[in-house]
């Protein structure tokens, strides 16, 4: 009898680690994706609403952030979001989109700012990002592409010694993509001295060259407003941004602060807080009757 069952556990054993070996190797790496990130895949968009505080003109001024993040089916090639996802083939990469706006008052005028960020889920390099900024003053727009030799930047901008541009950046890590690595595996975010593209956002604002620079990037635990979080420091010679999640995927950034000087008026600090995040199909909700989904984010 002890014989049998010692036989039948080797036989089980064996089934149980063919079973295993064939169902991984027989896997896609895009049904890998699916499987380990579920959370994105479910046909909505996570948006979250912060209330902002900008730090512009030497001044701090109140406004709105919202964060927006989504899967998308990317075209490899042509990196832009695919319209026949099921006929491109090895082209089609899913990718976590983010959508970063910004809006607040400068006085008299506004502000208007959105960056987005493309990133692979597996985490092989974003693939492109962009980045607007409007006012009355006029606007300007930068954008990445990713190239073999690392990133293609296209600016443009009405100051003259910003003005149109393509230059090549270096194959490294972008300042932008540290938040959508957060919320796929913020484990992968090195730690220590890195060279880092500088934010699009942050060079706008402070009229600094789109470059590859050393940065010391830091991790961390802390009480947000009586809340534990993790946080990521990025810390350059003239400005520190420190941004929080939460621990437990998937990973919702629960706010952000960035200080830095401003053409020597003293060191002032950009602050973001959460207020609510909702999961929705953003894109059919452009009725008059759809306003109401503002309010439940607290948006004006």
């Amino acid at each position: 009898m002890m014989y049998k069952l010692a036989i039948g556990a080797v036989i089980s054993m064996a089934t149980f680690f063919w079973y295993a070996h064939n169902n991984t190797t027989n896997v896609s790496p895009e049904s890998n994706v699916i499987e380990k990130h579920t959370y994105w895949f479910d046909g909505k968009a996570e948006l979250a609403s912060y209330k902002l505080s900008q730090h512009r003109y030497g001044q701090l001024h109140d406004g709105e952030a919202v964060l927006i993040f989504v899967s998308e089916d990317f075209s490899a090639s042509k990196q832009v979001k695919l319209d026949k996802p099921d006929k491109a083939g090895k082209d089609k990469v899913s990718i976590m989109k983010m959508n970063l706006t910004k809006s607040f008052l400068t006085g008299i005028y506004p502000y208007t700012i959105v960056n987005s960020v493309f990133t692979p889920f597996d985490l092989s390099g974003t693939i492109k990002t962009s980045c607007s900024v409007q006012e009355w003053c006029g606007h300007a727009y930068t954008q990445l592409n990713k190239i073999p030799k690392g990133y293609k930047a296209t600016q443009f901008s009405y100051f003259e010694s910003e003005g149109d541009q393509v230059t090549e950046l270096p194959n490294t890590i972008l300042e932008d993509e540290l938040w959508t690595m957060i919320r796929i595996n913020p484990a992968k975010i090195p730690t220590g001295k890195v060279n880092l593209i500088r934010g699009s956002q942050a060079v706008r604002l402070k009229h600094q060259p789109l470059e590859s620079i050393s940065a010391l990037i830091t991790k961390g635990s802390r009480q947000l407003e009586n809340q534990p979080v993790e946080s990521i420091s990025i810390e350059f010679d003239d400005r520190k941004l420190n941004i929080y999640y939460d621990k437990m995927y998937p990973h919702t950034i629960r706010g952000w602060d960035e200080s830095y000087d401003e053409w020597g008026q003293g060191i002032k600090t950009t602050q973001a807080r959460l207020i609510k995040t909702m999961r929705l199909p953003y894109w059919e909700l452009h009725d008059n009757k759809h306003r109401l989904y503002r309010d439940s984010l607290g948006l004006d």
